[in-house]
Formats: C-alpha cells, structure tokens, sequence
C-alpha cells in the first residue's frame, strides 16, 4: 500500500510565516528555501511552485508586509488620524524590524521587485497622502503631496534611527512618539 501524497493545506503562508521568522533571527543571505520546506514539512521544490525563485520569495515577504502595514496604519487612522498613523508606523517598524528593513532594501526596491511591490506600497504612501491632506493647514505652502513625501521620508529615518540607542539617548525624558508627531505636525503645518 502507497503513502498518499502530503498536502499541505497553505504552503504559500507556512514559507512566508517561516522565512519572516528566520529572517528575525539571521540574515536574509543565510535563509535557505530547502530549510523553509523542511520547516513546513514539504519538499524541497515544493516552495518553487508558489515563489519560482527566491527574488520571488523576498518580493512576496515584503508584499505581505506591506499589506500588514497598510491595515495597521489604516486602523490607526480611523482611531486617531495621523498621530495614530505615526505611532502605528514606528510600531511595525519595531515590532517587525527585520522584514522592515528589507521591505526597503535596494535587494527590493530596484528592478523588477520594485514594479511587482508597487501595488502594495502605492496604498500606504495614498493613505498617508490623504490623512496629511486632512489636517493640513490650507494655507500651506506645500502640497499635501510632498509633506507627505516629507513625513514619509522623516518616518523612515526615526524608524531606522530608533533601532539602535543614539536617537532615543538624544530625545531624553521626550518619548520617540511625542518627538516624532510634534515633528510631523511641523511638517504638515497641521491643524491643531
């Protein structure tokens, strides 16, 4: 009598959940798609099916790290409009900062990743685009467009700052959400 085939009820998700998880504990070069199948229980080939290759792979972690990042800002921004979105974004910046990190990374950001990430980051960027536009000052001289592209810019940099002691060592007794809201209100010219 033959052994049925295994299946796997989500391989697609049981590789990202596994690769984000290494990706946490080791460098993005050091993961190995024939570990990640190991770790689900499948073939080494199987992943391949659903990613072709590993640049397939990375673009699908960072396309799913987008979206999480899109829901949370988003439900910040129905709670507490852009300083609820300021807050969430440094949240996933630590709470996920290596695949942060990479959802960045020139590995993903140039050639045909960035086309295939587009779809996915366009609506973070649109959000905060529309939230800016919300509660900024009319009479701004700049447009909602580029404070956004500003705030955008200025989030990157405290996330990536407040990954080490510098920035925090800087701030003193101010929390890094306080500085970075007051920051962007001045940015945006907000209303408040």
């Amino acid at each position: 009598m033959t052994k049925p085939p295994y299946h796997h009820g989500d391989l697609k998700t049981a590789i990202l959940d596994a690769a984000e998880k290494a990706l946490a504990d080791k460098s993005l070069g050091s993961i190995s798609i024939r570990e990640l199948a190991r770790q689900a229980g499948v073939s080494s080939g199987a992943p391949y099916h659903h990613f072709g290759d590993r640049e397939g792979l990375v673009t699908a972690l960072c396309q799913r790290g987008f979206h999480r990042l899109e829901k949370r800002l988003e439900d910040a921004r129905s709670d507490d409009g852009l300083i609820g979105m300021v807050k969430e974004y440094l949240s996933f910046a630590k709470d996920h900062a290596a695949l942060y990190q990479l959802m960045f990374s020139p590995e993903v950001t140039a050639g045909d990743s960035k086309a295939k990430l587009h779809p996915f980051a366009a609506p973070v960027f649109e959000m905060l685009e529309r939230q800016v536009g919300d509660e900024s000052d009319n009479g701004s001289p700049q447009s909602p467009h580029f404070s956004a592209i500003s705030v955008w810019c200025f989030m990157h940099g405290v996330a990536s700052l407040s990954s080490g002691p510098t920035l925090e060592g800087r701030l003193g007794d101010q929390k890094l959400e306080t500085f970075a809201y007051e920051a962007v209100k001045m940015l945006t010219n907000s209303k408040d």
